[in-house]
């Protein structure tokens, strides 16, 4: 109470007289020119403490209760408009970045969500349209041409590059007599497993299969790809289609489709493989509306007369002395040298070896 003479005093616990539990306060009461002539105090009951204590407690619970009601509330709608599409978009970005471009979002939603989605499904579009078209490309010629062509980023154009490759032709024998005895769906089933299984093999030793002319077949190793040993790459390659072929004339012999030939007197298809390495010219030919990715000079040309002149040895595989001096030690030296053959349509002879 003195010290309500000087300052506003309130008392720090509650006191116990005849009046009851109270807790006070004190004021001074000045004059004008500042002098304290008084002062005022005032008793509050304990209970009244009490009860506004409960008060005050009881609706820091109810603003807290919803304070907490809203922010689930809230959070509930946040997840909803955010964190899910979020979600989704994260899911088909991992599923774009996998490889799988087929996500779709299809959101109707007319926010900044909305937007991405719409976006991003254009752009999964316009990535699932360029896999379609690399692997329909793929198709028709090698998936390493059908890469190196769509990665350019632009049309290609007519015209070629020189380079030093290696050239592979691929034929089987007696083609044409064993083909008469079956009928056409046999034709097509007997070359379409022939071909898928000399494709794998080729495409296994990067090589790229330029062309299938019925039943042969023509391979490039180092173009359009540079390829550091393209020449030992086309001479294993030709060792394990020669072994395929094998296995194949087993399997055609166990279904009873080789009975078809072998009325004919032909044992088992057999094929002839010509290989020769040297300067061409790869690229583009045809017309603006048109084209055709192909090799051409006198190394195609040499590559095609080795492969019919196994007809002339009985051989499966003939090589010319450009390939085989590009070749390892250990390679070359199992050759059978066929000498220095003359080549038809061309004046300078090559040598030839067989495997």
């Amino acid at each position: 109470m003195l010290q309500g003479f000087d300052h506003v005093a309130i008392e720090d616990r509650v006191y116990g007289d005849d009046f009851g539990q109270t807790q006070s306060s004190y004021a001074p009461l000045r004059l004008k020119d500042g002098r304290v002539v008084g002062i005022v105090g005032i008793d509050v009951l304990a209970v009244r403490l009490e009860e506004t204590r409960w008060k005050v407690i009881k609706f820091c619970v109810i603003v807290f209760g919803v304070a907490s009601i809203a922010i689930f509330v809230l959070a509930a709608f946040v997840r909803k408009q955010v964190h899910q599409p979020l979600t989704r978009v994260l899911q088909a970005a991992s599923d774009l970045a996998d490889g799988r471009p087929h996500h779709r979002l299809q959101t109707r939603r007319r926010d900044e969500f909305g937007l991405l989605a719409d976006q991003f499904d254009t752009m999964a579009q316009h990535l699932s349209d360029r896999q379609r078209l690399r692997e329909t490309f793929g198709l028709y010629v090698s998936r390493a041409l059908a890469d190196e062509l769509i990665k350019g980023g632009k049309l290609p154009e007519l015209g070629g590059t020189e380079c030093v490759a290696t050239v592979v032709f691929c034929d089987l024998s007696n083609y044409t007599r064993i083909s008469e005895s079956l009928s056409a769906p046999e034709v097509i089933t007997l070359i379409n497993e022939y071909l898928a299984a000399m494709s794998e093999i080729v495409e296994a030793h990067q090589g790229c299969l330029l062309d299938f002319t019925g039943d042969g077949i023509i391979a490039t190793f180092g173009t359009p790809l540079p390829l550091a040993n393209h020449a030992n790459q086309a001479v294993q390659c030709a060792l394990q289609l020669r072994q395929r072929l094998t296995r194949l004339n087993g399997e055609w012999e166990a279904n009873g489709l080789a009975s078809r030939w072998q009325l004919l007197g032909i044992d088992r298809l057999e094929m002839r493989i010509g290989i020769h390495t040297g300067p061409l010219v790869a690229g583009n030919i045809g017309c603006a509306s048109r084209m055709k990715y192909c090799v051409m000079g006198d190394t195609v040309n040499v590559a095609s007369r080795l492969e019919n002149m196994n007809k002339d040895f009985s051989t499966n595989i003939l090589v010319s002395d450009q390939v085989k001096i590009r070749l390892p030690a250990e390679v070359s030296a199992t050759f059978i040298d066929r000498g220095i053959l003359k080549v038809r349509g061309r004046l300078q002879s090559i040598g030839a070896f067989s495997l």
